[in-house]
């Protein structure tokens, strides 16, 4: 307000009536003159609750951070980047616990050159979110024509034992002047 900055943080909350009232419960990430917001959360095989997040400067975005908590929320470890994902730009990070102990994340990074973004997964097959390995592009925005400009901004749903669908859009409304032809706007699975 009046050209002060406000800082966003990453909080938990809990609810024990199936969502109609919420409790505060820790404060995941705060820090001063940075943003975090877009935080994906996982409770991961050993037991331990690791949330990602999407933090920025202003209007500049970094790479993805990550915080573990080993008493159900209460506290958190330090922040720090993920390890070995290699983002430019971090946004919208996704985690899904897959039913055969693989920890899966997915999530949007920029291309540094346009204004448009990637999608990326990652695994870490401890379940735990230590190491990531098999860091995949699974949709490229910069592939030429209209209608590969994503948000980078997707959904992982489990569908079997080791298999998942990721879901995201092939046309992000912000990339695009106003009634775009042909037009762009899509949902892509994998």
């Amino acid at each position: 307000v009046g050209g002060t900055y406000e800082t966003f943080r990453s909080m938990l909350l809990k609810s024990t009536d199936g969502g109609a009232t919420w409790t505060y419960v820790s404060t995941i990430q705060y820090t001063a003159g940075l943003n975090y917001t877009e935080t994906a959360i996982v409770r991961c095989k050993d037991g331990s609750i690791l949330a990602i997040m999407r933090n920025a400067t202003g209007s500049t975005i970094n790479g993805l951070k990550y915080k573990r908590s080993t008493d159900n929320g209460a506290t958190w470890g330090s922040v720090n980047f993920v390890p070995g994902i290699p983002t430019n730009m971090g946004v919208d990070p996704e985690l899904k616990l897959m039913p055969n102990g693989v920890l899966v994340l997915s999530y949007g990074d920029n291309i540094p050159s346009g204004n448009m973004r990637d999608c990326m997964l990652a695994f870490s097959e401890d379940g735990n979110g230590t190491t990531w390995t098999d860091v995949t592009e699974t949709f490229t925005s910069s592939t030429s024509g209209l209608g590969n400009k994503s948000s980078g901004y997707t959904a992982i749903f489990p569908v079997s034992f080791n298999r998942f669908v990721l879901v995201s859009d092939r046309g992000a409304n912000a990339y695009y002047g106003s009634n775009p032809s042909p037009n762009p706007f899509s949902i892509w699975t994998r």
